[in-house]
């Protein structure tokens, strides 16, 4: 017989108000030799919005623990005073409680217009898919390196990143809708750049000299379905280099089906990783003149002066389980590590080409904004199509 009693959370909330009344009246009518410390600690298993009451303290595969313990409060010596109601005090074994606290910092995002000054790796970072801090949903930093290469009589220097101003509008309705709505919209201006440099000029061929700016915007609409979401994105940019020439310029649009037995799938005694599947289809154009023969040095417009490629993107974060005793009235910190895979395809559809690229990457984060990055990057950088076969460790910076 399983070990479970499934409820809601008005359930949850009648079960603990009920158990700690069971403990102000313990000195009185308690006769059984049960234990009461047994009480003191409820164990609720949740995957989604599916949530479980454990009686054996133990959770079925792919649910996620969370633990939630009782205090209890003396009643006053007035008798003619009612006892003060035992407060629920969340130990929180996740980052999201299953009673959520209200968020008492300025940093949250409120209903309404807000503004987010955010930095990531790249642009794939810049997303609002969490609010809980009106930051970055669990964005790469932007990297800075530097590297000795004593035998090639070679200094390297490394920094790769994007930047966005962002403003949300956020929309989060005070009962669940049943209906699909726009839950958030955002518009920013941003800028990413990529620049390898080496000082010896026989390794001339490996710098790297990517700078794009431009705006981008999202939408999440909610409800589309039972626990699905709909993340649309897009961006228009202009791509040029770090002496002031524009090459391109591109549009890129992305859509992205989200639900959450993505956002958690648990890996016992680890963590939980978080995966993020999405189309993304793009448009690119060459500034300059319209004779096709003086592309064929360029690895993006080598046959035409016109790019339309389209392919799956496919992000994978695993993050390990967070620390107890987080006070559940702020947003949750940064984790301790975090270790991202993401890999995307492209198709041009006018040429055949394809577009590969493979991005590992392992953070320690010291703060919730400053880290090391151990990272690896193979295939053809997204603006140019040149490639690159690059491995650094440095710092990184995140908001």
């Amino acid at each position: 017989m399983s070990g479970y009693i499934r409820i809601n959370s008005f359930d949850l909330w009648v079960v603990t108000r009920c158990v700690s009344l069971l403990f102000l009246a313990v000195p009185l009518v308690w006769t059984s030799s049960a234990n009461a410390n047994d009480l003191k600690n409820l164990t609720v298993c949740v995957r989604g919005s599916d949530k479980k009451l454990s009686m054996d303290s133990k959770c079925e595969p792919s649910y996620f623990p969370r633990i939630y313990t009782l205090s209890t409060t003396n009643p006053p010596a007035k008798a003619s005073v009612k006892p003060a109601t035992p407060p629920l005090a969340v130990n929180v074994a996740n980052p999201a409680p299953l009673i959520a606290a209200p968020i008492v910092t300025s940093s949250g995002c409120q209903n309404g217009w807000n503004t987010h000054l955010t930095i990531g790796d790249s642009f794939n970072d810049l997303n609002f898919l969490s609010t809980k801090d009106c930051g970055a949903a669990g964005a790469k930093g932007a990297q800075f390196s530097w590297a000795r290469d004593g035998i090639a009589v070679n200094d390297q220097w490394t920094a790769k990143g994007a930047i966005a101003e962002r403003f949300v509008w956020l929309n989060e309705p005070t009962s669940r809708p049943t209906s699909p709505y726009l839950n958030l919209l955002s518009i920013a201006p941003i800028f990413s750049f990529q620049r390898v440099t080496n000082s010896n000029t026989t390794l001339a061929s490996k710098n790297v000299d990517t700078l794009a700016y431009g705006f981008s915007s999202e939408a999440l609409i909610d409800r589309v379905a039972t626990d699905w979401q709909v993340y649309l994105r897009a961006r228009a940019t202009a791509n040029g280099d770090f002496e002031g020439h524009t090459h391109s310029w591109s549009a890129t649009g992305e859509v992205q089906a989200l639900n959450r037995i993505f956002e958690h799938i648990t890996i016992p005694s680890i963590g939980y990783l978080i995966f993020q599947p999405l189309i993304r289809a793009q448009y690119f154009e060459r500034v300059g003149p319209a004779n096709p023969t003086t592309y064929k040095s360029d690895p993006i417009f080598n046959v035409s002066a016109n790019v339309v490629r389209a392919g799956p993107v496919i992000s994978a974060t695993l993050i390990p389980q967070p620390l107890e005793n987080t006070d559940p009235s702020k947003p949750a910190p940064q984790p301790q590590w975090s270790l991202n895979v993401t890999y995307s395809w492209y198709s041009d559809l006018i040429s055949g080409q394809t577009f590969q690229h493979f991005n590992p990457s392992f953070t320690y984060n010291f703060t919730d904004n400053i880290g090391l990055t151990l990272s690896y990057e193979r295939g053809k950088i997204e603006q140019t199509g040149n490639k690159i076969d690059l491995a650094s460790i440095g710092l990184s910076i995140k908001n």
